[in-house]
């Protein structure tokens, strides 16, 4: 999932738990922005478990029939 567009959940290690969308990941560190729109570094050190990003888009499948998603994905390949 690209950045920016999932978020993710980490437990630290003393069991506080901090959810945001997942804005940048390096070596020892990530960056996670709040709902408020603050950002914030957490450090890898400190985490004791990082689940894995989910979307915030709903499942396409549960919104439209299968021949409308068939018909916007045949739409959106067809622009330039």
């Amino acid at each position: 999932m690209a950045l920016g567009y999932g978020i993710v959940t980490l437990i630290n290690k003393d069991n506080s738990v901090v959810s945001g969308v997942l804005m940048e990941r390096g070596e020892n560190h990530i960056v996670l922005k709040n709902p408020d729109g603050t950002v914030h570094r957490h450090s890898l050190e400190q985490m004791a478990n990082l689940k894995p990003p989910i979307s915030t888009m709903p499942p396409m499948g549960a919104i439209l029939t299968p021949r409308q998603l068939r018909d916007l994905v045949e739409y959106l390949s067809g622009l330039k």
